[in-house]
C-alpha cells in the first residue's frame, strides 16, 4: 500500500487519530470522519479500507461484525485480535519502546555493573524493602539487608567473579508490576562459566522500579504436564464458517514432533483475504505453552497458554504491520475431539479497548476414508 507522503503516519498521530475516531463516535459523527481526507488515510494505514475500520466493534453500541470476528480467530487463534489485514509500506516508522520497560532494563545494567563491582549494597538496592531471592524455589534471603547480607558473603566467597545478563522478556502485567525473565551467566577467575535461568518480578513504588521476587533456576524443569496430548486433538484441519467469510487451518507436528504449526486461510466467498503460520511449543525460558505467529500482512504476536479445566486460556501481545500494539486473552474451549469454541476477549489496540468477539464455533473438516 503505497500512502500520500504529506500524511504523518508516527505512532503518537496514528494515535492520535484514533482518538479523535473515537471522538467521533461518541458524537454519532463517524461516517463524517471517515470521509476526511487525513482520517481516510489514517483509516487506511491502520485496517486496510474504510469499510473494514467500519467493523471494528469498539467499545460502545455497535454490531459485531462478521470479518472481524473471523480475521479475529484466524490471527488470535493465538494471537491477534483481528485488526489489520491491510498491507504496510513500511515507512510508518518503528514503535516506540514502553519507558517502563526501559527503566527496568537500566536496572538490569545497574545489576550487572553492581555484581562485576562486587558491590553487596548497591545490588541489594535494586531490591524492594521486602524483596525475595531464590534458587530453584528455595528461599536463600528475605529482605533487603538479607539479599545484602547474601551478596556480600558471596563475592567474599568468590572474588573476582562477573555476571552478564541477557533479558530475554519483559511483560508488565499492570502499571505497577512487570515480570522479566532471561539468562545470566557467571564467570569466575578460572574462567569456567555456569549459566541460569532467572524470573524477577518487578514492582513499582514511588516511580521506581524494583526487585519484589527473584528466582534463580539452576535446571531446566520438565513441563507439569503433557502439552503435546493435551493440544494434539487439533492436528488436522479445521473450519469456521459465518456469513460469506470462513477461515480454514490444518495444524501438524513438525520439528521431529517437538512443535505444533498451524496454517491458515481467511476466505471471503471464494477470495482468500489473509493468510499466516503459526508455532506453539514449550518455552523451557518462560515454562510454559507459547506460540508464535506470523500474519500475510507482515504483522507478528506471541500468546502464552494456560490449561483451565477444557479451557485454554491465551494471554496474547502482538504488533501489527504498521507498528500499533495490540493485546488480547484468547479462550480455546474444548467440546469434544472434533469441536471446539474460540473466543477473544479483552482486546485493545494502542491501549483502546475493543468489544469481545463473538463465540465462534470451530469444527474439523472430516476426511473421507
Amino acid at each position: 500500500m503505497v500512502l500520500d507522503s504529506d500524511v504523518d503516519l508516527s505512532i503518537d498521530n496514528r494515535t492520535a487519530t484514533i482518538r479523535s475516531f473515537l471522538n467521533a463516535v461518541a458524537n454519532g459523527t463517524r461516517g463524517e470522519w471517515l470521509t476526511d481526507f487525513h482520517g481516510r488515510k489514517i483509516c487506511s494505514h491502520i485496517c486496510g479500507t474504510k469499510e473494514q475500520l467500519e467493523m471494528i466493534p469498539f467499545k460502545g453500541n455497535f454490531t459485531m461484525r462478521t470479518h472481524s470476528v473471523l480475521v479475529g480467530l484466524s490471527m488470535a487463534l493465538i494471537a491477534f485480535p483481528g485488526l489489520c489485514d491491510g498491507q504496510s509500506d513500511g515507512d510508518s516508522g518503528e514503535p516506540k519502546p514502553s519507558p517502563e520497560l526501559e527503566l527496568i532494563r537500566k536496572n538490569a545494567e545497574a545489576f550487572v555493573d553492581a555484581f562485576n563491582k562486587a558491590d553487596a549494597k548497591a545490588v541489594a538496592a535494586l531490591w524492594a524493602p521486602t524483596g525475595e531471592m531464590s534458587l530453584d524455589g528455595k528461599t536463600l534471603a528475605k529482605g533487603r539487608e538479607a539479599v545484602e547480607k547474601s551478596y556480600a558473603e558471596y563475592f567474599e566467597e568468590n572474588a573476582g567473579t562477573t555476571i552478564g545478563v541477557t533479558i530475554e522478556s519483559i511483560r508488565l502485567l499492570d502499571p505497577r508490576m512487570a515480570v522479566e525473565k532471561g539468562i545470566s551467566e557467571i564467570v569466575n577467575d578460572d574462567d569456567e562459566s555456569v549459566v541460569d535461568a532467572y524470573t524477577l518480578i518487578h514492582v513499582n513504588e514511588v516511580d521506581r522500579w524494583l526487585i519484589a521476587s527473584a528466582d534463580v533456576r539452576q535446571k531446566i524443569l520438565e513441563p507439569e504436564f503433557d502439552w503435546k496430548k493435551e493440544l494434539g486433538f487439533l492436528e488436522g484441519t479445521w473450519k469456521a464458517e459465518q456469513g460469506d467469510w470462513h477461515v480454514e487451518a490444518t495444524f501438524e507436528w513438525v520439528a521431529n514432533g517437538n512443535f505444533l504449526r498451524r496454517t491458515f486461510k481467511v476466505y471471503n466467498g471464494e477470495d482468500v483475504e489473509s493468510s499466516g503460520v503459526q508455532v506453539i511449543g514449550w518455552d523451557p525460558l518462560e515454562q510454559s505453552v507459547t506460540s508464535w505467529v506470523f500474519g500475510s500482512n507482515g504483522g507478528h504476536g506471541r500468546g502464552w497458554w494456560t490449561l483451565d479445566g477444557i479451557q485454554w486460556v491465551v494471554e496474547a501481545d502482538g504488533t501489527t504491520a504498521g507498528g500499533e500494539v495490540i493485546t488480547a486473552t484468547n479462550v480455546l474451549t474444548i467440546l469434544d475431539n472434533d469441536t471446539f469454541r474460540w473466543q477473544s476477549t479483552n482486546r485493545s489496540i494502542e491501549g483502546y479497548e475493543l468489544e469481545d468477539t463473538d463465540s465462534i464455533r470451530v469444527s474439523r473438516v472430516q476426511t473421507e476414508k
